[in-house]
């Protein structure tokens, strides 16, 4: 849930994985990168793997699953692109800027939020850390969240997402790919528009 499990990014290449299971096996061929509890980095293999352990523990398909679990709850509504079936958990999701800033609610307290167990473990992070699926930053304006991805087939696109203490949330989608740098000045705009709200 931080990224700090020495995880590398990626599974090694094998063959064109065509569900979870099989692209888990390339997961599980795939040593790791660091010794666990170092550094964050972020890993779409951690994804994966809660992907997995979502259906082991639930005895449910993932994508019925999550769309229950959260997305219904938030009012939202999504899809896993069918080419990337094997990816779901990981950049095989397609939500509209409008379901996922629903979505995003979750950080909002409330019923359909999250438990004060989350809540306060997220809570008690540093600053500039990752717990939860977002960046948490603290800043004198205050609690800042935010998210950036790209769906796994890079000529799909992706969204950048913000939540700020505020109230306001803010959900950008693009097509293509914008590479780091454009998430970064994507991010310091908002940022600077948010602040002159």
């Amino acid at each position: 849930m931080t990224h700090r499990a020495g995880f590398k990014r990626e599974a090694i290449n094998g063959a064109r994985a065509l569900d979870m299971m099989s692209h888990f096996a390339a997961v599980l061929a795939t040593p790791l990168a660091d010794e666990p509890g170092g550094a964050m980095v972020y890993s779409n293999i951690g994804y994966l793997t809660l992907g997995m352990v979502t259906e082991a523990v639930t005895g449910i398909e993932y994508a019925r699953y999550c769309r229950n679990a959260s997305l219904v709850p938030m009012q939202a509504s999504g899809s896993i692109d069918s080419q990337l079936r094997a990816r779901a958990p990981n950049g095989g999701w397609r939500v509209s800027a409008l379901d996922y800033a629903k979505f995003m609610q979750v950080f909002e307290p409330g019923p359909a939020g999250l438990g004060n167990i989350s809540r306060q473990w997220q809570q008690s992070l540093g600053d500039k850390a990752y717990g939860l699926g977002v960046i948490i930053r603290r800043t004198a304006k205050g609690l800042v969240l935010s998210h950036s991805g790209r769906v796994a087939a890079s000529e799909r696109g992706g969204a950048y997402s913000m939540k700020y203490d505020t109230g306001w949330t803010v959900v950008v989608t693009f097509a293509g790919d914008p590479k780091e740098k454009g998430t970064q000045d994507l991010r310091r705009r908002l940022d600077a528009a948010i602040a002159e709200t």
